[in-house]
């Protein structure tokens, strides 16, 4: 014969955190892993009813209900048969001894004995936070995608409307004019995400952070500060831009705002593994500009970079700033694969992406911003071993 089997580890090992109570809800047996998670030693606890000890810790940790739990078991002994309960959530002590927000799916279920009675309950819970978690965030994302679908299909509406009114009207700079403010509106969509999502994964980051660490780290609050308040100056400068046509135009250093712009790009360099940097080549004039709008567009250009490039070994993201002819001129160059001929083309006209997630609006909002500034933006260079798009800023009058 062999050695008796081990029936304790066979419970151990089961699926999930299980208790067990008799059928008059005493407390008979928990699993290692229940009273870890749970915090408490029910095994020391034998013996005792299940339901006082319960509401001892409900009322110790200000959170939780009895009742609902109550009505399961009594439903498994009516019965007998398991009972499924709607999700549990709970606030429970992590590895570091804060509380976490945590899920349960709970199932009670029976042991019959020889005659059909119930002899025991099984209380077994499944942690499923995390995949919980994970199906709420690709909801949002679904729900994202539809949201900028119906809006490009709006926005592809009103432009086929201002196209036959400007056919039939005649009136060019007028329509065009409307045609910009609607383009321009449909900027806050795409550009205001950047910057939530930024300051969204720096929040995350200090979460993260000081979850496990007594040390506060202000610098990513700081940021997150930063990213939330560039967000409203967005707003701000695309109601004056819409109000008047020219935004906050003023004289700026060209040089500031390409690095203040790469900062602004680092979480999503950070994020796909991109190296960026600068060339400014010699001192340059200022420049008149809105200086949240052209930082908006270099940002935009090196995203696009960056998404372009792929999954190479070594990706980086270039820009060189210099002087030319009464203009300060912006290259924003890329080691990707290039554009096809067909989105060449076509590189500037609202809607036409090659992006599944895109929604064909960076560069003709970078293209209405720019004619605004009476500056220019073009597509320079385009190879196999990248594309460069152009930027030219008009220098501020002396004086």
């Amino acid at each position: 014969m062999g050695e008796p089997f081990d029936y304790r580890a066979l419970f151990e090992s089961a699926p999930g955190l299980l208790l067990v109570l008799d059928r008059e809800f005493n407390i008979v047996d928990a699993t290692d892993n229940y009273i870890r998670v749970t915090g408490l030693d029910w095994r020391a606890l034998e013996g005792e009813a299940y339901f006082p000890v319960l509401e001892r810790e409900i009322a110790r940790r200000g959170f939780g209900e009895s009742a609902s739990l109550r009505d399961s078991f009594r439903r498994v002994l009516d019965t007998r048969r398991r009972d499924e309960m709607p999700v549990q959530r709970f606030d429970l002590p992590g590895e570091s001894g804060a509380l976490e927000e945590r899920y349960w799916s709970v199932t009670n279920v029976p042991i019959l004995a020889a005659d059909g009675s119930v002899n025991y309950l099984v209380h077994r819970v499944r942690d499923i936070t995390r995949s919980l978690k994970a199906r709420n965030e690709i909801e949002s994302q679904r729900r994202l995608a539809q949201e900028r679908e119906d809006l490009i299909d709006a926005l592809r509406a009103a432009n086929r409307e201002l196209a036959d009114l400007e056919r039939k009207a005649g009136d060019s700079a007028r329509l065009g004019r409307l045609n910009t403010v609607a383009l321009m509106t449909s900027a806050i969509a795409h550009d205001m995400s950047q910057p939530l999502v930024a300051a969204s994964s720096y929040i995350t980051a200090y979460s993260r952070v000081n979850r496990t660490s007594a040390a506060v780290n202000p610098e990513l609050l700081d940021k997150a500060g930063d990213q939330i308040r560039r967000a409203g100056e967005i707003v701000s400068s695309l109601r004056s831009f819409i109000s008047n046509g020219e935004g906050r135009q003023r004289a700026e250093d060209a040089g500031a705002m390409v690095r203040h712009a790469l900062s602004l790009f680092e979480p999503t360099a950070r994020r796909l593994n991109v190296e960026a940097d600068c060339e400014i080549a010699g001192e340059l004039p200022p420049v008149h500009a809105d200086r949240t709008q052209i930082e908006q567009v270099l940002v935009n250009l090196l995203t696009n970079a960056a998404e372009a490039m792929g999954g190479g070994a070594t990706r980086r993201a270039h820009v060189a700033v210099r002087r030319a002819d009464g203009v300060v001129r912006i290259d924003v160059r890329d080691n990707g694969p290039g554009l096809s001929k067909d989105l060449v083309a076509a590189v500037f006209e609202p809607f036409h992406t090659s992006k599944s997630h895109g929604m064909g609006l960076g560069l003709p909002i970078c293209r209405e911003i720019l004619r605004a500034h009476n500056g220019e933006i073009w597509l320079s260079a385009n190879g196999p071993d990248g594309a460069t798009f152009s930027v030219t800023l008009p220098c501020a009058a002396s004086g």
